[in-house]
């Protein structure tokens, strides 16, 4: 997962050399020895240590986009887009299933987004954004399975929706210091 990530981001911002290489190459996360055992993760079934590494690494190129989308590197489309991508990547969905992933996200991203802009306006309220946020939200987690990747992305989907269709600036702040 974090070859193909750092491939992807070395791709998208046009890397030609070494120097560039170290700039876009995401950092590993400090490991120790009981992080590097293969064992499944306690309180979800099944997950493994990569697992749960493999989603540092996404959110670690969720991060990257997002400075690449600040330096005006790629557009907004774009950068949803590669995040989109990237998280059905680690989420191991694929063919039909990741089209429907892409297609529900953006119109999750596309709702959320109306909805908050009806609020800035003061044509509707909180309640409605918040109950539009929610909806989403359930249309997203409709399409998780019971994988462990699943289950630990599950808890996060409302936090990927909300930096996806309003930027990181718009996270609760309990929220922004966990990834």
């Amino acid at each position: 997962m974090r070859k193909t990530i750092t491939l992807a981001l070395l791709a998208l911002a046009g890397a030609g050399s070494v120097a560039a290489l170290s700039v876009f190459v995401l950092p590993r996360p400090a490991t120790d020895a009981a992080a590097t055992a293969s064992g499944p993760e306690p309180g979800i079934p099944g997950l493994m240590m990569q697992d749960v590494r493999d989603h540092e690494y996404l959110w670690d190129g969720i991060r990257t986009l997002e400075r690449l989308r600040r330096q005006g590197r790629i557009d907004t489309e774009e950068y949803r887009y590669k995040v989109i991508e990237l998280s059905a990547e680690y989420l191991q969905i694929r063919g039909v299933a990741a089209d429907e992933f892409a297609q529900v996200a953006a119109e999750g991203i596309a709702a959320v987004r109306a909805s908050f802009l009806r609020m800035r306006r003061g044509t509707g309220g909180y309640q409605a954004f918040r109950t539009d946020m929610d909806a989403a939200e359930k249309r997203l987690k409709a399409l998780l399975e019971g994988k462990p990747r699943h289950a630990l992305f599950e808890p996060e989907c409302g936090k990927w929706l909300r930096r996806l269709a309003l930027g990181p600036a718009f996270e609760p702040a309990h929220e922004s210091k966990q990834g």
